[in-house]
């Protein structure tokens, strides 16, 4: 586990699924794009610690609608990216 923190920690912005280097990296206010199950994200989202969270839920069916959220997935990584760019301390 610390060496899951230590890694969370070093990184400048963390993508990923609905786990638990998600919530470490939001939880330590890191740029986050947290991407989860639209029936989970009542009970499970983050974004409550302060820091930049972004979320992209997806319904049961998404591939009905692919190219939609493949859109909507690329520009919320777009924004992660811009973000942390932004406000990176060199």
């Amino acid at each position: 586990m610390e060496d899951l923190i230590a890694f969370v920690q070093s990184c400048d912005g963390i993508l990923g699924v609905d786990s638990g280097h998600i919530h470490l990296a939001d939880n330590a206010k890191i740029p986050t794009l947290e991407v989860m199950v639209q029936r989970l994200a009542r009970q499970w989202s983050g974004g409550f610690y302060g820091g930049y969270f972004s979320s992209l839920t997806m319904p049961l069916h998404w591939r009905k609608e692919e190219q939609k959220y493949l859109e909507s997935f690329l520009q919320k990584a777009r924004d992660l990216i811009l973000f942390v760019k932004n406000h990176k301390e060199f």
